[in-house]
């Protein structure tokens, strides 16, 4: 069991709903403490405010179990997890033990996982074969010897796209071929297919070498550069292909999986293999390039490609795939954040049903009404129209922001046991004793249920191995809607007895950021519903927004310029509503006390430790930066004399 810290996050939870105003200040004050408590008084806000406000964060946030809040968050919600399964289920036999249920089965993952050690990555390739009466070559060796690396003869019969079709129903991707699948509202699948594109400006479809190395030593390869040097030369073969037949000028082109069946026999076993099924002769498939897939049709990779290369090729993508899709670790905690990743929905249905049910009727009204102050404020910018939109442009705006939807826990909505249970009825039995069988009865499930039309969906159907553990909000643009998971609404970040000075300034403005990425740069090729747009709403053309991208790079140069944007945009619509809500207030001096307290209080959202690093963001330093320098209250709600390094002369704005 858990140290009774934790349980005491739970209760605090369970008790939300009996609070008494006099409980609420208390929570206030004590939030308000803990946030001066991260100020570092030696430091000017003026020069520097996320050292500022920041700077007393690591010592008074010394637990090596979280970075910043979002992973505080994350933390707490494992432990409640845990707790959950651990507990309220380790003595449920009403399922017979050959018909589990879906609360079954995220116990026995779990069990699963914490029964290993080690990651053992070759148990994956016990359960996975590369074709009948075959064996993965990699493995056929103990001790390897230059001269005995092949025992594969020229006849050997292995079929180089019915192995990629299999490993890809398990969520590979852009191998040889990238695909995408669209499902349309009537449950027709199109699938878009295209040469594989070199990931992160490499010069290599594979992992880096030193990764490989990792990688087969896992394997229980006893000399991994002598299968490197392999690799590598396998690789540098199909780029040669890629160069030669994957850039072509040649148009995209549309037929029917009856025709694609005609005309590319050889890959008709790869998309069979997909999907597990028949496609319906009227099919449509896009095809990107239709030389470079002719060419993979007629060269059915024989010729100089040998088999067994072709093999271990595919074998070392789908390894590094499975080891960033699964844990590395075997904690408790570890666990139960990869549990989150394969069965969300189970998973989020627990927490709702035992927890947050209880104060459902407290927590789901306020975060609404933060949500459609928000929405009403940024419609107040669309129509105020700074950038000298068309009538058209904005008339677009409006109908996609009032569009917009909110899912709290990313749950479908009148869930029931039944419901969930549904959803997971087409995974076999899991076994406790086989973690690594387990992950890929899941991959598969995740796989099938991402064939799905998303606009009809009421919550997002996690498709990657991040996601679903992520307790942080996030926008999803093929539904146009925000997912604010259950792990956001609890302290520091969020509770019901905060002061509206709280909740804006923090939840609010996490709402704001995800809100404006229907409007950034991504966002803008999307329509209300979600749908890729037919016509150009131009807005991406317009010189006065383009204008406004350029000022936010020329103040800091970004890669990230989204998330810049959601952070601009953001803090001006919450100061506003700060501003309507609170200008009034008297004396003068409890106004300028919440002013600073309101940005102090923005500032824990990037508070961290010195060594966070972020993939798809700038630093949080210089995220709270660029906020607060333009952020028109700022300056005055602590003095900053003009030209001074948080305030300069002149400011970016975003819509």
């Amino acid at each position: 069991m858990l140290p009774k810290s934790i349980w005491m996050v739970i209760l605090s939870m369970l008790m939300a709903q009996h609070r008494t105003i006099a409980c609420w200040e208390d929570i206030n004050t004590e939030h308000r403490n803990i946030i001066l408590s991260s100020i570092n008084n030696s430091v000017v806000p003026c020069e520097d405010f996320y050292d500022f406000a920041c700077g007393n964060y690591a010592k008074l946030h010394n637990s090596t179990d979280y970075q910043e809040i979002t992973s505080l968050m994350d933390h707490q919600y494992n432990n409640i997890v845990f707790n959950l399964i651990d507990s309220l289920y380790q003595h449920d036999h009403q399922v017979p033990a050959k018909c589990q249920s879906f609360v079954e089965k995220t116990r026995v993952y779990l069990k699963a996982c914490r029964r290993e050690t080690n990651r053992n990555l070759k148990r994956y390739f016990e359960e996975l074969k590369p074709g009948p009466q075959l064996d993965w070559p990699i493995l056929q060796f103990k001790a390897i010897k230059k001269s005995k690396r092949n025992l594969w003869p020229a006849d050997t019969d292995f079929d180089i796209w019915s192995l990629l079709g299999k490993l890809q129903s398990y969520g590979l991707n852009n191998v040889f071929i990238n695909q995408e699948i669209l499902v349309d509202s009537d449950g027709a699948i199109s699938i878009m297919m295209e040469p594989a594109f070199i990931e992160n400006n490499s010069n290599s479809t594979l992992p880096d070498p030193s990764i490989l190395f990792v990688l087969l030593k896992a394997l229980g390869v006893d000399k991994p550069q002598l299968f490197i040097r392999d690799l590598l030369q396998t690789d540098k073969e199909l780029l040669d292909i890629l160069e030669k037949h994957g850039d072509t000028n040649e148009e995209s082109k549309e037929i029917t999986y009856n025709e694609f069946q005609l005309k590319y026999p050889n890959l008709v076993v790869f998309l069979s293999e997909l999907f597990r099924h028949q496609l319906p002769a009227d099919s449509i498939i896009l095809l990107r390039n239709p030389d470079y897939l002719q060419h993979l049709n007629d060269l059915g990779y024989q010729g100089s490609l040998k088999k067994h290369l072709l093999c271990n090729y595919l074998m070392m993508k789908f390894l590094f795939y499975l080891a960033k899709d699964s844990t590395a670790d075997f904690k408790a905690l570890d666990c139960v954040k990869d549990l989150r990743n394969k069965m969300d929905v189970a998973v989020n249905f627990l927490y709702y049903y035992h927890i947050y049910a209880k104060n459902a009727d407290l927590y789901n009204p306020a975060v609404y009404e933060l949500f459609k102050s928000i929405i009403d404020m940024m419609g107040t910018n669309f129509h105020n129209n700074r950038l000298n939109l068309t009538e058209s442009q904005i008339q677009f705006l409006m109908d996609k922001l009032y569009k917009i939807r909110l899912n709290i826990g990313n749950l479908p909505d009148d869930l029931t046991f039944e419901k969930v249970e549904e959803f997971y009825e087409n995974i076999p039995d899991l076994d406790k004793h086989n973690y690594y069988k387990n992950h890929l009865l899941l991959l598969r499930h995740r796989f099938d249920k991402s064939l799905s039309y998303a606009q009809n969906e009421t919550h997002y159907i996690v498709a990657d191995n991040r996601l679903g553990s992520s307790s942080g909000a996030f926008y999803v643009a093929k539904q146009n809607m925000i997912i604010l998971p259950f792990g956001s609404l609890v302290r520091p970040l969020y509770d019901v007895g905060y002061h509206d000075l709280y909740k804006y300034s923090l939840l609010g403005f996490i709402l704001a950021h995800e809100i404006t990425h229907a409007f950034d740069t991504t966002g803008l090729n999307f329509d209300g519903f979600g749908d890729t747009l037919e016509d150009d709403n131009n807005i991406l053309e317009n010189e006065n927004f383009n204008n406004s991208l350029q000022c936010l790079n020329s103040q800091l140069e970004t890669d990230s310029i989204d998330e810049r944007m959601a952070d601009i945009l953001a803090i001006d619509v919450i100061y506003k509503i700060y501003i309507s809500k609170f200008n009034n207030m008297t004396p003068a001096s409890v106004k300028s006390t919440w002013n600073r307290d309101f940005y102090l209080n923005l500032a824990q959202f990037f508070c961290g430790k010195s060594n966070v690093r972020f993939i798809d963001h700038d630093t949080d330093a210089q995220r709270l930066h660029q906020i607060v320098i333009n952020s028109e209250g700022f300056a005055q709600a602590f003095s900053c004399a003009g030209n001074t390094t948080m305030n300069p002369s002149e400011r970016c704005t975003v819509y």
